[in-house]
């Protein structure tokens, strides 16, 4: 969880992007879905700190991948399975 908080606050925190304070979004539709997001990530979060095996934490955050899909256009889900299932040794 915290190199995904470290990785959002690069893209926000890019050269050219204005400063966390001076970031707002416009369009209500938008900010419900970042907030959607957002609650996904920590309910993701609060689930790992209890010690829910990451193969359940995948939920959580496909829905928050999902929201903001919704604002940037469809997201590859079979590209971040493709990576996960690369890294694990899965039984046969």
């Amino acid at each position: 969880m915290n190199d995904l908080r470290a990785r959002l606050r690069e893209a926000i925190c890019a050269p050219g992007v204005a400063s966390r304070e001076e970031l707002f979004l416009t369009n209500v539709r938008h900010r419900d879905l970042v907030q959607k997001a957002a609650l996904a990530i920590e309910h993701a979060e609060r689930a790992l700190g209890e010690g829910t095996g990451e193969e359940y934490l995948v939920l959580d955050l496909n829905e928050a991948l999902g929201s903001l899909g919704e604002i940037t256009g469809p997201v590859g889900i079979e590209t971040i399975y493709e990576t996960i299932f690369s890294t694990f040794c899965i039984g046969k």
